[in-house]
């Protein structure tokens, strides 16, 4: 799409929300038939609408080997800007017959995900995330499902800890709160809110009370430990009356 004018290459890759094979596909079409232009593409709204881009995800991971597809979904459960550490400390149990590195190059050669080398960061298409998170098996018995990956995933931010006393901006807290993230992703409520009230009162003191906030009310219903479940509250109500929201922060303190 080199010649075609800037303006009609834009809106192809709004229409097809920048997902790589899709536009590959648009490539393919104006390779093949020389007496269709890009203008003419873009008249045919059925070629854009959402039920056609999944099409081509589904083509996309239908493509895929085992291997491929465990490595998609590991990079599913973390998201965009992971290292590749990441993904191997992920699939440290189930990639025992096959070379992770090797997976990762060859999924970068054919599109599925892009590598921003200077930083050393892979990074997935939302579309591609949102599809591989759905196929990860959610079954309670395997030994491979969400909530075990989602765990391990958290393990993982866990092992980056560093000690608060050497903290010196909130950049340095976010091994922790992806720690939560996952947590809370696993449905390990008790361990997501003992690892935040770790962290809460260097999140006060630099004034991040809306995060507090919100990690607090996702979790404090969940919480079964009654002395983390108690830490959460007081912590809630600190956030609360610091926000000026005297009220919420009463019903708090009138639990403690």
């Amino acid at each position: 799409m080199d010649d075609e004018d800037p303006a009609l290459v834009r809106a192809v890759v709004e229409k097809t929300y920048g997902y790589p094979k899709a536009l590959q596909f648009v490539v393919g079409i104006l390779a093949n038939d020389g007496f269709v232009s890009l203008e003419v593409l873009l008249q045919n709204t059925e070629l854009f609408q959402k039920d056609v881009l999944e099409k081509f995800i589904h083509e996309a991971q239908f493509r895929l080997d085992s291997d491929a597809r465990h490595v998609m979904q590991a990079l599913a459960i973390y998201g965009s800007h992971i290292c590749e550490e990441a993904i191997l400390f992920l699939l440290e149990l189930y990639a025992r017959g096959f070379d992770v590195s090797t997976v990762l190059r060859r999924l970068t050669r054919r599109h599925y995900i892009t590598v921003m080398q200077k930083r050393g960061e892979i990074m997935m298409h939302q579309l591609d995330r949102d599809a591989n998170y759905r196929q990860i098996p959610t079954n309670g018995t395997s030994t491979y499902n969400v909530k075990v990956l989602e765990s391990r995933a958290a393990d993982y931010y866990a092992q980056l800890r560093t000690p608060p006393e050497t903290w010196r901006s909130a950049t340095e807290l976010v091994p922790r709160l992806k720690e939560i993230d996952h947590r809370i992703m696993a449905s390990d409520y008790n361990a997501a809110a003992h690892t935040l009230l770790e962290i809460d009162p260097r999140i006060l003191s630099w004034g991040a009370y809306r995060q507090v906030m919100d990690y607090h009310e996702r979790l404090i219903d969940k919480i079964t430990d009654m002395m983390l479940k108690l830490g959460s509250i007081v912590n809630l109500g600190t956030a609360y009356q610091n926000q000026t929201q005297h009220q919420k922060s009463i019903v708090c303190y009138s639990q403690h």
